[in-house]
């Protein structure tokens, strides 16, 4: 079971590590725009914004790097244009 924490501008998904891209993108990003939505918390960022971010963790912890930061993931809203950047080469 996929666990969620909601807050106001980020959701924390927590142990992401473990999903995998199937997951992502047609289980984990549309609950979490659900939830957002149902909770009435800003949605941002478009689906494949949200999936590069969740495979870039996924790709720096099985790297084993920074595996303290990037077993869970933290998706911030609205995200900085670098961050984005960073993302979208990391979790293509």
């Amino acid at each position: 079971m996929i666990k969620y924490e909601f807050l106001e501008d980020e959701t924390v998904i927590i142990n992401s590590y473990i999903l995998t891209n199937y997951e992502i993108k047609n289980v984990v990003v549309p609950e979490i725009i659900y939830y957002r939505l149902k909770k009435y918390l800003p949605v941002n960022r478009t689906n494949k914004s949200y999936e590069r971010e969740i495979k870039a963790h996924n790709r720096l912890y099985k790297l084993g790097l920074y595996k303290d930061h990037t077993k869970d993931c933290n998706l911030e809203e609205p995200i900085k244009w670098y961050y984005e950047l960073l993302y979208l080469i990391l979790g293509w």
